[in-house]
């Protein structure tokens, strides 16, 4: 039996009593480049959401590190040079996670993205 032949005779008629009608449309004009833009921004917005999760693990394992390790003269530098070296990313980290942190926007729901499109907001 072929596929056609199949499926045709799967076929079923079905008896319609009545039909309901949600077929209401709105129409949305904009132009491509500040549609663009907005998809831009909002892109750009998504990715400074999730912004501060490289800060937060680097400064997680340099702390493990500080605590962890006794530091020793190698490479040519002293043990103190070491841990300073280390405190200084330290430091480093915790600042770009703060600053990650207060530039952090919430994205946008699709709604609200619709009425940025709509030119509502």
């Amino acid at each position: 039996m072929s596929r056609d032949t199949y499926y045709a005779s799967r076929i079923r008629h079905v008896e319609v009593h009545e039909v309901h009608s949600n077929l209401t449309a709105e129409v949305i004009e904009i132009t491509s480049e500040k549609l663009e833009i907005i998809l831009r921004e909002h892109v750009d917005c998504l990715a400074r959401e999730r912004e501060w999760q490289a800060p937060l693990g680097i400064l997680v394992t340099i702390l493990v590190v500080l605590l962890t390790t006794n530091f020793k003269a190698s490479f040519g530098l002293s043990a103190d040079t070491w841990t300073a070296f280390f405190l200084l990313c330290f430091a480093v980290s915790g600042i770009w996670l703060v600053s990650s942190l207060v530039r952090r926007r919430r994205s946008l729901s699709v709604h609200e993205l619709l009425d940025k499109v709509k030119n509502k907001s």
